[in-house]
């Protein structure tokens, strides 16, 4: 089993009621330790990783390549787009 199959088995077996529980964290060696919860911990994975996917559909087109239309594009941009009203 790879590295990532097994961290997605790992959240998968995560329990809910544990989403608020408290974590430290730190940026770098050395920085200071603060204080955070999984669940934000885990959004801001999930909120990077789309930053990420965003810069590797960037590179994508200037390499001619294409991707869907929401590869790279957060959540919450694509539910405000199915909301608006179009243009007429």
């Amino acid at each position: 089993m790879t590295r990532v199959a097994r961290c997605i088995e790992a959240l998968g077996k995560l329990d809910p009621r544990r989403e608020r529980s408290v974590v430290d964290v730190r940026c770098d060696e050395g920085d200071p330790w603060v204080a955070s919860t999984l669940s934000r911990e885990l959004h801001f994975v999930a909120s990077h990783t789309v930053h990420h996917f965003a810069l590797i559909r960037l590179t994508l087109a200037r390499c001619g390549r294409s991707t869907p239309a929401e590869f790279g594009v957060s959540p919450s941009t694509l539910a405000h787009r199915d909301r608006r009203i179009p243009v007429q």
